[in-house]
């Protein structure tokens, strides 16, 4: 998944939560100060001015940040990981069962499977498909872990299934697993 729909499903889950929770606006009141400036007070002090002093909301983005803010601590509480977080867990177990299947299976069939390896001249994708496939951020993620540096462009990903053999050993793929998941993009 790309940075831009991970942020994209985080906004949508703040939201969603945020309809959830259902925080109310707090209402501000500005009382006249004495030298005839306005001074903001919170809903403590409602009740005492209400006669002599004009009733607003609370300014918009200071409400979404307390709400998104409730909402997640709310999260944190329940223990619950966010929607980002679920995906690459999800992602991750299922690259390593792919792994794990019969070398005859489809699946690693289809997943090896190169269309332009039986014609004589490399060919690169159509105009319009995701410049990145569903392994190329195992495979960069690994090759960080394992060698403490990005992979050099000179390595062709369509060629290095090397993500296959380490999947092979459960302990292992379990223990970098965590590291994937809550890895920042």
């Amino acid at each position: 998944m790309t940075r831009e729909l991970e942020q994209k499903l985080q906004r949508t889950q703040r939201k969603m939560l945020r309809m959830i929770v259902q925080i109310p606006r707090r209402r501000v009141v500005q009382e006249p100060d004495s030298d005839g400036s306005d001074v903001t007070s919170h809903q403590s002090n409602i009740q005492q001015a209400e006669e002599h002093s004009e009733e607003l909301l609370e300014p918009w983005h200071e409400w979404i940040q307390r709400c998104t803010h409730e909402a997640e601590q709310r999260m944190q509480n329940l223990k619950m990981r966010d929607w980002v977080h679920l995906q690459r867990q999800r992602k991750w177990r299922w690259a390593g069962k792919i792994a794990t299947k019969h070398e005859d299976s489809w699946i690693l069939r289809a997943l090896r499977w190169d269309p332009s390896a039986k014609m004589s001249i490399f060919q690169n994708r159509n105009v319009g498909r995701p410049k990145m496939r569903w392994t190329d951020d195992i495979k960069q993620y690994l090759w960080h872990h394992l060698h403490q540096t990005t992979p050099p462009p000179s390595i062709n990903p369509r060629l290095d299934n090397s993500w296959l053999h380490h999947a092979e050993d459960d302990v292992k793929w379990q223990q970098l697993e965590e590291g994937y998941v809550t890895r920042q993009m």
